[in-house]
C-alpha cells in the first residue's frame, strides 16, 4: 500500500528534475506540502522550515513521498537546478471538484455536527499562486517556504464553513481515543476485506492533533500579505462552484 503512494511522487518528480537539468530550465518549483516537514522540539511548538524531518513509524505514507520527493529536488540543486520548493498548508479554493478540502464544503452544507480537537495551517489558492510566482522572479533557488495564512482549529474553520451555509456550527466532540480506536477498527476490517482503508489511525492522529505553522519567512522574503482564512471561505461560498 505504502509503494503505490509513495512510488509515483518519487519517481515521477525524479523524472521531472532529471528532465529539466537536462533542458537546462531556468527556473524549476516544486509543490510540496506541509506535510513533509519535521516536527518542532518542543511538542507544541511551531512548525518552520528548519524542522528535522521526523522518520516514525506513524508517519503517513502520504507525508513520506512529500519528503522523499522533496529530497529528489534537492539532489537536482546539488547538481545546479535552479529549483525553489513551497510548502502550502491545506489549500481552500474555487474549483468545482468534490475532493481535498472541497469534501468539508460539502459536510457542512448538508449538516456536520461533529469535530476533532486538531487543526492545521491554511492558506487561499491565490496566496499560493501569488508566492511562487514571487519566489520565482526574486530567484530564491535552493530554498523552502512554508506558504501558511492562518492556523486554524478544526471547530473553527467548520463553524466558518457551516455558518456561511446557514447551517448550525459543529457541536459534538469526538475524543481521540475514540478516533484511535476507530481507525484501528477500520483499518483491521479493510485488511480481512483485502481494500484500503478508508480512515486509519495515521489520519486520526491527524485529526487529532492541532500543528502550528510558522509563516514569517515567506512574509519577511516577499511581504506578501495573506488573505484571511473567513474571506477565502466567504468567496468560495459565494462562487458557483466549490474548493479545492
Amino acid at each position: 500500500m505504502g509503494a503505490a503512494v509513495i512510488r509515483p511522487n518519487v519517481e515521477g518528480t525524479r523524472n521531472m528534475v532529471q528532465a529539466a537539468l537536462k533542458a537546462k530550465v531556468k527556473k524549476f518549483c516544486f509543490v510540496s506540502s506541509i506535510a513533509s516537514l519535521g516536527q518542532p522540539e518542543m511538542g507544541n511548538g511551531i512548525v518552520t522550515e528548519t524542522c528535522q524531518w521526523n522518520d516514525k513509524p506513524d508517519v503517513s505514507y502520504y507525508s513520506q513521498s512529500k519528503y522523499l520527493s522533496e529530497m529528489e529536488v534537492m539532489k537536482g540543486v546539488e547538481m545546479g537546478l535552479p529549483a525553489i520548493i513551497v510548502n502550502p498548508g491545506i489549500i481552500l479554493g474555487v474549483s468545482g471538484k468534490r475532493s481535498g478540502s472541497s469534501e468539508l464544503f460539502y459536510r457542512t452544507k448538508r449538516g456536520f455536527w461533529f469535530y476533532a480537537n486538531g487543526g492545521s495551517g491554511y492558506v487561499d489558492v491565490r496566496d499560493v499562486a501569488l508566492c511562487m510566482t514571487t519566489l520565482m522572479e526574486q530567484e530564491c533557488f535552493g530554498e523552502r517556504f512554508i506558504l501558511v495564512s492562518e492556523n486554524v482549529d478544526n471547530k473553527t474553520l467548520l463553524g466558518l464553513i457551516a455558518n456561511g451555509h446557514g447551517n448550525r456550527s459543529p457541536f459534538i466532540l469526538l475524543s481521540d481515543k475514540f478516533l484511535l480506536v476507530a481507525g484501528a477498527v477500520v483499518e483491521f476490517l479493510a485488511r480481512l476485506a483485502g481494500r484500503e482503508a478508508p480512515f486509519s489511525r495515521s489520519y486520526a492522529r491527524v485529526l487529532t492533533h492541532f500543528q502550528r505553522y510558522s509563516n514569517e519567512k515567506i512574509i519577511n522574503r516577499t511581504g506578501v500579505v495573506f488573505i484571511p482564512i473567513e474571506k477565502t471561505i466567504g468567496d468560495i461560498l459565494k462562487g458557483s462552484h466549490w474548493a479545492l
